[in-house]
């Protein structure tokens, strides 16, 4: 319990900043840290007069800005137990969440406080607390009466991935969290400019991004979502040596066509979340010249345990560029058959396990593929979860889509499984088309396939998208794109 008395502490020496030191700026406007104080205050009297036992667990849909910024930290401060409700859905679906979770107390962006999402709480006898940068208020009362009272270890109840389907909770007690997004944290940099945070607080990625520079005393820039231009200014002004940014940015400045000459303080970039497409990083590092430094985390692992560093890249000259990296802080990494359970000796792809520390020392069994290499570099192989069973073949997804973005018209793609009454699944691939090129005849892109993979690999079906759908935090969401094809396929 040690370290959870010490995460409560850091956010208290955060929270006591001089009143006019700058805190987080959003939106073209400073907002200090007396402001930050006042909002802390506001909120915790409308905490209390909604009635909740202090034990009780209270949900978050928490949106990017200064005031749920304030909202966290002043639960984290606190210790209070706090389930995460993904913000960026219908209102009918952060209804539904509010009638599973039947929480005691919920807060929630003042826009987000719907007629729908109001009757749902009242049903459930669930208090609503409205926020926004002018302030808060309660809008909803509750029943008063026992819902779900904070876990013998409280911490917070983060989303996992929403890429495949409906994100779902997993539990970082605090003294994970401490350990995860303050101690090891790899992007944490003492420094007197501006933190960039762009990621969603409603997964792991956000709080990740937000605590490691707030827990230094920097200010954040902060950013309602992820734009390229906004991040290329951020470069402008305040010039870091190294940044990361979504994979998906990547393709971006490629399409925006960034100016080399905006980027010259940066010697190297990061990412991670989500795998990059190999051609995407081919082009981005062959353009601007710089190495882009890849890492490997997940929720479950409470962020990062594996990371490219410039000095591996460096000792092996650069040989190493597709990997994403070595353990990082004491991480256990192995490749086993999916099958039988089996370890795999070092070359052969299959399924990654993880040890993380400081989550638990049991083996993480995940959905991911993989191959780690003689010099215990690991390669992200695409999703064991994904692959698609054709007629007896297993398809891996990636391999397809992969290929698919190596023709010189094609930004973007995505392919997945669909159900065939004969084989069991199919192929299915979407894409984007660069806006530079004219899209290129379905019959074109099947060839190009044909000349590069097996035969069971090939897509059944072809569907062009104006814009890739995408999540909050940059990934393609493939549940939006399954619904594109089977919307499709229904109107003939």
């Amino acid at each position: 319990m040690a370290e959870q008395s010490r995460v409560d502490h850091v956010v208290q020496d955060i929270l006591a900043q001089g009143d006019d030191v700058r805190a987080f700026h959003f939106k073209d406007q400073w907002y200090d840290w007396r402001w930050v104080r006042q909002f802390i205050e506001k909120l915790e009297a409308e905490i209390a007069g909604s009635g909740i036992a202090a034990n009780e667990s209270i949900g978050v849909a928490p949106r990017n800005g200064p005031d749920f910024a304030a909202t966290l930290l002043s639960s984290i401060g606190r210790l209070r137990q706090i389930v995460m409700i993904y913000a960026y859905q219908s209102p009918e679906a952060i209804a539904g969440r509010i009638r599973d979770l039947d929480l005691a107390l919920v807060v929630l962006a003042k826009s987000d406080c719907t007629d729908v999402v109001m009757d749902a709480a009242g049903q459930c006898g669930t208090a609503v607390i409205a926020v926004s940068i002018d302030g808060c208020e309660i809008v909803g009362k509750g029943d008063g009466k026992q819902h779900h009272p904070t876990p013998p270890v409280p911490g917070i109840e983060l989303l996992t991935s929403g890429t495949t389907g409906a994100p779902k909770h997993f539990l970082m007690t605090y003294p994970q969290l401490y350990r995860s997004m303050i101690t090891e944290n790899p992007t944490t940099t003492v420094s007197k400019t501006p933190g960039l945070h762009y990621y969603p607080f409603g997964n792991i990625s956000g709080l990740y991004q937000l605590l490691p520079i707030v827990a230094v005393n920097r200010p954040v820039q902060m950013l309602d979502k992820f734009r390229i231009e906004d991040w290329v200014k951020y470069v402008e002004t305040y010039r870091p040596p190294a940044l990361g940014m979504p994979t998906a940015g990547y393709r971006m400045a490629l399409e925006a066509d960034v100016d080399a000459n905006r980027l010259t303080s940066l010697k190297y970039f990061l990412t991670g979340a989500s795998a990059l497409d190999p051609n995407t990083h081919d082009e981005f590092v062959a353009r601007y010249g710089r190495p882009i430094l890849q890492s490997y985390g997940a929720t479950e692992f409470g962020g990062v345990v594996a990371q490219m560093t410039i000095e591996d890249h460096q000792e092996f000259n650069g040989a190493k560029i597709r990997s994403v990296g070595r353990p990082w802080h004491g991480a256990k990494l192995r490749i086993s058959d999916p099958a039988t359970g089996e370890e795999l000796p070092s070359g052969e792809i299959g399924r990654i396990d993880v040890i993380s520390p400081r989550m638990s020392d049991d083996w993480i069994e995940t959905t991911d593929l993989g191959m780690i290499d003689e010099d215990g570099f690991l390669y992200h192989h695409g999703r064991l979860d994904g692959a698609i069973m054709r007629g007896g073949f297993k398809v891996v997804p990636e391999t397809i889509s992969t290929t698919l973005t190596a023709h010189p018209a094609i930004a973007t793609a995505a392919a997945l499984g669909l159900p065939d009454q004969r084989l069991g699944e199919v192929p299915v691939i979407a894409y984007e088309v660069r806006p530079e090129f004219a899209p290129p005849a379905e019959d074109e892109l099947a060839q190009f396939l044909a000349d590069r993979l097996p035969k069971p690999s090939l897509p059944v079906r072809y569907l062009r998208l104006d814009r890739m759908p995408r999540t909050p935090s940059l990934k393609i969401d493939l549940g939006a794109v399954r619904r594109a094809f089977e919307e499709r396929q229904a109107s003939g």
